[in-house]
């Protein structure tokens, strides 16, 4: 619109409509490009970032084939050229007489194409408001869900499998005496790790199914706060007699799968492929989660092993790790196990699990933000054009008495309405999308109505104070000075 008196200049100078078109394409095709080149500026620059922030080691633009550079820059020259070429038809259709008359007014023909871009740019960023929304409150609730035993305070010290057998239950025994540590229990699995598993069969109820399970001291069970529903956990008098035949605590999953929920105390219970040997149930633990949440409860049976041992659990009780380390440090080293020392904490071992939901989490805050920010910058432009055509209306309304509150409301209704078709549209695609994401998970949150209305008064707020500047201007300008440049 600004430029319609230029372009009925050089019409009336002789300029051509191709020309005219070769123009304003030639000018969109320029700020593109000159974008291109600062956004691969850019994401060189953020690259070490975005590799810390996701644990990824993603490769330079510089270093991928070339025919992906080629792709990115006629996908380039595509948008250009699709986003310049409306305007260059529209302006080269003007006719320069009604121009420098001043009869042009842009009419309504193109408000649909307007008021649907700004419709469609704010339904994506509702949709990702309300989807951030959800996507924090799932992995807030997977990182802070009690998984059924205390992973807090326990560090894991691996690199124990096939050493001797002394000098590892020495090392026990000194780590058992250092200050801060307030207990070590030892096993061949680590929860949050893999696990083995076999198949198992009740002697009375003759049901065979798969278990979970994990070799154990005497120690493992109480040191991890696992809570009992049933029976006693083991202690010192517990055996592996000499035919192999053990003590068994189980899982409530494994209980019922294996038919023996109704007396399950006492109850013999064999391995597949040695079923002489039968082992009998002691206890009976609430369910846990010994992997990702996505995945639900799994029968989980744990057996006393005396022998075979790949890691310490080591619960402490001190604030002071960094001194902690170097004690556990140097018992290893005069323990006489070769090999390097190796730990980690157990509640890191955890949350890696879900390093995918933190990084995903991440991923839609940042597209949440950059949506919102295209479209506050649509809402922006077209709010401005909108004010430039009825400076005069403004003008004249002011002069007739209306007041600033009607003035505004007068230039900023019609955006709201906008954002609220747009939250409309939103809401049951955002809600069929993450209800298909949150599926995806055993345990999970339940959407609720709030976090809807939450985003759809957020992004009504962010559409208010991204016009509500101009429209306030607009309403206390001067309607002198609008009617006199009219």
């Amino acid at each position: 619109m600004n430029r319609a008196k230029e372009v009925g200049i050089r019409k009336v100078s002789g300029a051509l409509s191709h020309e005219l078109i070769k123009q304003f394409l030639l000018e969109s095709i320029t700020i593109s490009i000159s974008a291109f080149v600062i956004a691969v500026l850019v994401v060189q620059g953020i690259r070490p970032l975005i590799n810390n922030a996701f644990g990824q080691n993603l490769p330079s633009l510089f270093d991928l084939p070339s025919w992906y550079l080629v792709i990115i820059f006629t996908i380039v020259l595509f948008a250009s050229g699709l986003s310049g070429l409306y305007p260059s038809l529209y302006l080269a259709a003007f006719k320069p007489v009604k121009v420098l008359k001043g009869m042009f007014q842009p009419g309504d023909r193109t408000l649909w194409l307007r008021k649907g871009l700004i419709v469609f740019q704010f339904s994506i960023s509702i949709a990702l408001i309300a989807g951030a929304a959800i996507v924090f409150k799932q992995v807030d609730y997977i990182q802070s869900k009690h998984l059924g035993f205390d992973k807090e305070q326990v560090i894991v010290i691996e690199n124990l499998a096939n050493r001797s057998k002394q000098n590892v239950r020495s090392l026990k025994e000194t780590i058992r005496q250092i200050n801060g540590v307030s207990g070590i229990a030892s096993s061949f699995a680590v929860l949050g790790g893999t696990h083995a598993a076999t198949d198992f069969v009740s002697r009375d109820s003759k049901i065979r199914t798969q278990i979970n399970f994990a070799g154990v001291d005497e120690n493992y069970v109480r040191l991890l706060g696992f809570e009992f529903v049933a029976g006693r956990d083991f202690n010192g008098t517990d055996k592996i007699l000499p035919n192999g035949a053990n003590k068994v605590i189980l899982n409530e999953t494994a209980v019922n799968d294996l038919g023996i929920g109704d007396d399950p105390i006492g109850a013999l219970i064999a391995i597949e492929g040695n079923d002489s040997v039968y082992h009998e149930v002691i206890g009976v633990v609430k369910d846990f989660n010994f992997a990702t949440l996505r995945t639900e409860i799994k029968p989980y049976a744990f057996m006393l092993e005396e022998n075979f041992v790949t890691n310490f659990v080591v619960k402490t009780a001190t604030s002071d790790y960094d001194q902690l380390l170097k004690d556990l440090e140097h018992a290893w080293s005069n323990s006489g196990i070769p090999g390097p020392f190796h730990y980690f904490f157990l509640d890191e071992q955890i949350d890696a699990l879900y390093r995918a939901e933190q990084n995903f989490e991440l991923i839609f805050l940042i597209f949440t933000a950059i949506s919102v920010y295209i479209a506050c910058s649509g809402l922006f432009a077209v709010a401005s054009y909108f004010i430039k055509r009825r400076t005069k209306e403004i003008g004249i309304r002011k002069a007739l008495g209306a007041s600033v509150s009607q003035v505004t409301w007068l230039v900023s209704a019609g955006f709201l309405r906008m954002v609220i078709i747009a939250n409309l549209l939103a809401w049951p695609a955002t809600w069929m999308f993450m209800s298909d994401w949150l599926n995806g998970f055993a345990y999970h949150i339940d959407m609720t109505w709030v976090i809807f209305a939450v985003s759809g008064a957020l992004a009504l707020a962010i559409a208010i104070f991204t016009i509500g500047g101009q429209s306030v201007r607009a309403a206390q300008a001067n309607p002198i000075q609008s009617l006199r440049n009219e």
